[in-house]
This record gives structure tokens, C-alpha cells and sequence, in this order.
């Protein structure tokens, strides 16, 4: 009898170790902190510049966003609207020196909506 309840056990230990791991990587790509982008959920802010020797904190930040619907699943028919021109932003803000930019990337449901920001630190 108590081999049989070792034998029992000893099945269900790894199905459930198999299933642990299943869930992990499961989460792992369906959900994303970086490049690559999740499938179900993706938000992600990158510097879009990396110099920053002697580069002083901007008094002033603005941002604008683009903002997109897509269809991942028939047509691949993607539509954006608004727009992230640097020299956009910085003119609609009144910046003249800018000294960086950041990007913050927002998505989910497989891309079906996404954000796009651009973050101008500057004076």
C-alpha cells in the first residue's frame, strides 16, 4: 500500500512542477518589460538618447503620443493617429534647447491598441 501511495505521489510531484513551469514561460510571453514586446501587455519606456555627457536635467518636459488600432489577425491593417516629431513637440512647447528625449511604448492585446510617447526634457 505504501508503494503504491509513493508511486501516486511521485507522478503528481512533476505534473505539477511541468505545470508550474507551463504557467511561468505562459506568463513570460504573453506579458513584456522589454524588446520583445508582449503579446497580451507590453509597456516600456527607453531613452531615445544615450549621451548624456555633461547633459544638464531639463526645467521643462513635454510629450505627445501616437495612438494606433491594428488588426493582428486578418488584415494587418494598421492606423495611427497624432504625430511624435521631435521638432513638433518641441515647437507646439516652447522648448529651444533640448537636452534629451525618452520614449515610452504602451500595448496590448496582441497590438490590437497602442500608445507611443515621446518624452522631450529640455528649456
Amino acid at each position: 500500500m505504501a508503494s503504491e501511495l509513493h508511486k501516486i505521489a511521485g507522478g503528481i510531484a512533476p505534473r505539477r512542477r511541468a505545470a508550474r513551469w507551463a504557467c511561468v514561460v505562459a506568463l513570460a510571453a504573453l506579458s513584456g518589460c522589454r524588446q520583445p514586446f508582449g503579446l497580451l501587455y507590453h509597456d516600456v519606456r527607453l531613452p531615445l538618447t544615450t549621451d548624456f555627457d555633461r547633459t544638464p536635467a531639463g526645467v521643462r518636459s513635454s510629450d505627445s503620443d501616437v495612438k494606433g488600432i491594428k488588426d493582428p489577425f486578418f488584415t494587418g491593417i494598421e492606423v495611427l493617429w497624432d504625430s511624435n516629431a521631435i521638432g513638433d513637440i518641441a515647437k507646439a512647447n516652447g522648448i529651444e534647447d533640448l537636452y534629451y528625449a525618452d520614449s515610452h511604448n504602451f500595448r496590448i492585446l496582441f497590438g490590437l491598441w497602442s500608445q507611443s510617447f515621446v518624452v522631450l526634457h529640455g528649456k
